[in-house]
């Protein structure tokens, strides 16, 4: 609450109340949405997960913080050695299953500026998404999807 005074004559005090209130909690979400947690899984690298109905996790999307302030200059991309680092520990070769080859297995769409390749396996998929641009090029995100995991929340 702010108090305010406005002398209006030498011998007259005027006082003002002012209420300002926080927007709560459910106000920003009517506003903007659910928000989404994240966690930091190395400095400026965060995974967002969805879960199924048991809690475990069926969708991991691992991407650098957005910065919309060109003055900041902070990686862009995901190091090749970080992103197998980081994929072997979310989801070991054991735990993947069988490597799947076809027809498009090591097919790498790319359009415009943005490109996709996808390691294709018995239980996931891991998906890798590029862009090559002069502001940023190479990998920017990786999304892994559990097969047998139906996606909730």
């Amino acid at each position: 609450m702010k108090l305010a005074f406005r002398f209006i004559h030498p011998g007259l005090v005027l006082l003002f109340f002012t209420v300002s209130w926080a927007q709560s909690s459910a106000d920003l979400k009517s506003k903007y949405g659910t928000p989404f947690k994240a966690y930091e899984i190395r400095s400026g690298l965060i995974m967002r997960v969805k879960f199924d109905e048991n809690g475990q996790a069926s969708e991991m999307r691992i991407e650098r913080h957005a910065v919309t302030d060109p003055r900041v200059n902070l990686e862009r991309t995901i190091p090749p050695y970080l992103s197998k680092e980081i994929v072997d520990e979310l989801v070991p070769v054991a735990e993947r299953g069988a490597r799947r080859r076809g027809e498009f297995s090591d097919l790498v769409l790319i359009v415009g500026g943005s490109g996709k390749s996808t390691d294709d396996y018995e239980n996931i998929a891991i998906t890798y998404y590029t862009r090559h641009s002069k502001e940023c090029n190479g990998l920017v995100a990786i999304v892994i999807k559990w097969k047998n995991r139906a996606r909730q929340s």
